[in-house]
């Protein structure tokens, strides 16, 4: 697999990706304990006097704060723009493979290992979403994607431990840019995809989401 380039419409983008609401979602909740921990901070070094238990507990209080805090600007430097996002991670076949009332399940064909030239380690991960523009929620809709790898443990440090499906049509409102990145992505692996799709149940029972085969 390798990466596909096009451009990323930031504002379509920043509206419609579940990973960009997600970590927007981090930072609200890492403000808010924040400022909830240096307020407490605040209140226990004021009302407890000079208490020596109390005062370092208030100092504790107020660290983690400050570090939460911090977070807020953080995390949106560690998630990146969305052009950095899609030109940094490969791309992947995806399909629709459970429909709910509410979101549908989507199924990707991943390759687990670290080092592009080793040989592939095939695996099945996926993720349930809420919408993707241009797509029908119907089991078997081709969800072009990227890859997004996040860990591997310290005893296999050649392959990734959580792989998640990031649909191209998060990024942009050109479905001729939607259909190319279809087109970029081999048959064999729509195909592999396909014959495994039935396997939903197995994949979203597995760890992280993420069934080796």
């Amino acid at each position: 697999m390798s990466t596909f380039q096009f451009t990323v419409d930031e504002a379509f983008n920043r509206q419609h990706n579940e990973f960009v609401r997600d970590s927007r979602r981090l930072q609200v909740s890492a403000g808010v304990l924040g400022g909830i921990l240096v307020v407490a901070a605040v209140l226990i070094f004021i009302f407890a006097g000079h208490d020596g238990a109390f005062v370092l507990f208030a100092i504790v209080l107020g660290l983690f704060g400050l570090f939460s805090l911090v977070m807020v600007q953080v995390i949106p430097r560690m998630v990146g723009s969305g052009q950095s996002l899609y030109d940094r991670y490969e791309l992947a076949p995806a399909m629709v493979a459970r429909v709910n009332p509410h979101d549908v399940e989507i199924m990707a064909l991943v390759n687990t290992s670290v080092n592009a030239d080793d040989e592939p380690r095939w695996a099945l991960s996926a993720r349930t979403v809420a919408r993707i523009p241009g797509t029908v929620r119907e089991v078997g809709e081709r969800i072009p994607s990227v890859a997004v790898t996040a860990t591997r443990s310290v005893q296999h440090k050649d392959r990734w431990d959580e792989i998640n499906p990031m649909p191209i049509g998060w990024a942009t409102k050109n479905q001729n840019v939607v259909r190319d990145a279809e087109a970029a992505i081999a048959p064999q692996q729509w195909k592999m995809l396909a014959d495994n799709l039935d396997r939903i149940d197995d994949v979203m029972g597995a760890k992280r989401n993420l069934l080796p085969l």
